[in-house]
């Protein structure tokens, strides 16, 4: 079944020596509304125009990994882009230096930091009282009373 939200026309077969635009694996939703799927959709040129051959693979819920674009500008054949693919799938290179960035940075560290102060004066909060308890929100202005004229 055709994905929606794709708009070349469709092509029905593809050779494996044919030149390819691109390669794309994503997820669309079906014509019938189901559940998502996961498509391989291979950019190919028909009668002068650009055209799409798809490839249904599934229920996009069984793929772990988020799907990818390959650009291959008429220079690879679609039988070399769907083994690029299927490389892809299986490399985790991504992954690593995504895991090893997060590692090294303070940025997610800072922005929950950052995002507790802002809510703390949203809120009208200070933590230099006492036991770093909230001073303005729960002071006795009784205390304050009585150390001031105990200070005169």
């Amino acid at each position: 079944m055709k994905p929606r939200g794709v708009n070349l026309p469709f092509t029905a077969w593809l050779h494996p020596d044919e030149p390819v635009f691109s390669v794309h694996e994503v997820e669309l939703v079906p014509r019938d509304y189901t559940a998502p799927h996961r498509y391989r959709l291979v950019t190919v040129m028909r009668d002068d125009a650009k055209a799409i051959h798809y490839t249904d693979m599934g229920l996009a819920s069984k793929w772990p990994y988020p799907g990818f674009n390959l650009i291959a500008l008429w220079e690879h054949t679609a039988q070399e882009m769907i083994e690029d693919c299927e490389a892809q799938r299986t490399d985790d290179w991504a992954e690593q230096v995504v895991g090893n960035a997060l590692a090294e940075s303070t940025l997610v560290v800072d922005h929950l930091r950052q995002a507790e102060e802002k809510r703390d004066i949203i809120h009208n909060r200070s933590n230099f009282g006492r036991y770093h308890k909230v001073q303005r929100n729960e002071h006795r202005w009784s205390a304050t009373r009585a150390r001031t004229e105990a200070a005169q």
